[in-house]
């Protein structure tokens, strides 16, 4: 085989399975160290720090593809997004304990308690102690989330056990829901389409949200929706009004999405400052 031909067959299909082959091994990797190790801290952080530099690799590579064949397949794109994200699923968030405060925060609203209240070990929370109680961070302090995250938090427990896996599922859920936003935003945008990957194909998300079920996807998807509507070139009138609503719950979520307010404030009309 020639040079040319193996260079030519690298840039087309042959190339995407080799590129999408390393991306599953990376997370394949990730899941069955997490599984046998019980964890991706020490003593194995060397494992997940290979595993998640052959993620990146991958990643590089297949934004490469895509830019130099100006189109990544639709369907490859999504399927290979939701593969990956499933085999982190099946991990136990173990980079981060946040979970856990989420998952007790969301406990205590549903039983009709503020999380500001109390600390976590609080004699008065005992008997609505629930695993998560145990391994939550910060246990001399309450609640340190704001109103819209408690929300989100909330619902989790009120659809599904309190625990970790629930998170992890609802917010994967909500990442996959927040890249079509992003897909509206790159054509509205006048952005080729094929970008998409940039969002659904890096492993920095794809590790946080599907192993460590952060929280900052829903104040993302919130912040996107207020863009989306606010750059919309036509937009009903009653619709424009959920843009101000958006990036308040966005707001409400974490103060990160303050800072767009410089760029989304002056497409609102005066209804929606008033509103915001």
């Amino acid at each position: 085989m020639s040079a040319s031909h193996f260079k030519a067959k690298l840039a087309g299909r042959t190339g995407l399975v080799l590129i999408t082959l390393g991306h599953l091994m990376a997370y394949g990797g990730l899941a069955w160290t997490a599984r046998t190790a019980g964890s991706l801290r020490e003593p194995v952080i060397g494992q997940t720090v290979g595993w998640y530099l052959l993620a990146t690799f991958s990643f590089l590579l297949a934004l490469h593809w895509a830019e130099k064949q100006r189109h990544f397949p639709v369907r490859w794109l999504w399927g290979g997004a939701i593969l990956f994200r499933l085999l982190l699923l099946t991990t136990t968030p173990t980079l981060s304990d946040d979970v856990y405060r989420y998952l007790w925060d969301g406990h205590l609203v549903t039983a009709g308690i503020s999380p500001y209240q109390y600390r976590i070990d609080a004699p008065e929370l005992d008997e609505l102690a629930i695993p998560a109680r145990t391994l939550a961070n910060n246990r001399w302090m309450a609640s340190p989330y704001l109103p819209a995250a408690h929300w989100l938090f909330a619902a989790i427990v009120w659809l599904l056990p309190a625990k970790p896996f629930s998170a992890q599922l609802i917010l994967i859920l909500i990442d996959l829901g927040v890249a079509l936003i992003f897909g509206q935003l790159l054509r509205v945008w006048g952005q080729p389409p094929h970008r998409l990957l940039w969002y659904l194909w890096h492993p920095l998300l794809i590790i946080e949200i599907a192993h460590g079920a952060h929280l900052d996807i829903w104040m993302t998807g919130l912040a996107l929706l207020a863009l989306l509507i606010a750059f919309r070139p036509v937009s009903p009138q009653p619709a424009r009004l959920l843009s101000p609503l958006f990036l308040a719950l966005a707001t409400l979520t974490k103060i990160l999405p303050l800072f767009l307010l410089p760029v989304i404030f002056w497409r609102w009309r005066w209804r929606e400052r008033l509103l915001y």
